[in-house]
């Protein structure tokens, strides 16, 4: 049985070389990605908090019924999926602790394929979560804009002793319909 080894040609071995540039820089090139995703997702974050700190508990407080307990539950999902996906994000960007022998090349590319493999696959739930977590802000919000709210309570104003006081006073529907109520008596 003989075998003929072909020599290869200069494109090859660029290729070749470059593929084994890549591979050893797999690891720092998805540890930087994952931490500007980290930091995007945590930018994003802050804007979104600060809003809804600005706006407070009180913007859901306008919707009735389900839309209300609707757009609650979609914001607090928004918040807990966003959390994960900068946990995970942040954890893509840590290397994990180890011990390998200063000389064994091999202990470290097997470390190094595995540490890829992790940071790879937390980096990608870190990015369905926060794309979850979007959607979510997003219906939440739809909620806020379309959903059936309240209707208002009528100002009352309390004119008791003063001429505004007629005898008469107003009938049930008028009262519902009403933007103001005087009222006349305790």
């Amino acid at each position: 049985m003989s075998f003929t080894v072909n020599e290869l040609t200069s494109d090859e071995r660029r290729w070749s070389a470059k593929a084994r540039e890549l591979e050893t820089e797999a690891l720092p090139n998805i540890r930087g990605t994952a931490e500007k995703w980290a930091a995007a997702i945590t930018g994003s974050l802050g804007v979104v908090g600060l809003a809804a700190l600005l706006n407070g508990p009180e913007a859901f407080n306008e919707l009735d019924g389900w839309h209300k307990d609707g757009a609650e539950w979609c914001f607090v999902g928004a918040a807990v999926a966003a959390l994960i996906a900068t946990l995970l994000a942040t954890l893509a960007a840590q290397s994990e602790v180890t011990n390998l022998q200063a000389s064994s090349g091999t202990a470290y590319r097997d470390w190094a394929r595995g540490q890829i493999s992790s940071a790879g696959r937390a980096l990608k739930w870190s990015r369905w979560l926060a794309a979850a977590a979007a959607a979510l802000v997003l219906a939440s919000a739809a909620f806020l804009w379309f959903g059936d709210t309240k209707a208002p309570s009528a100002t009352v104003i309390d004119a008791q002793g003063t001429a505004l006081c007629t005898s008469s006073s107003p009938s049930e529907p008028q009262i519902a319909d009403a933007t103001y109520v005087i009222r006349c008596s305790p």
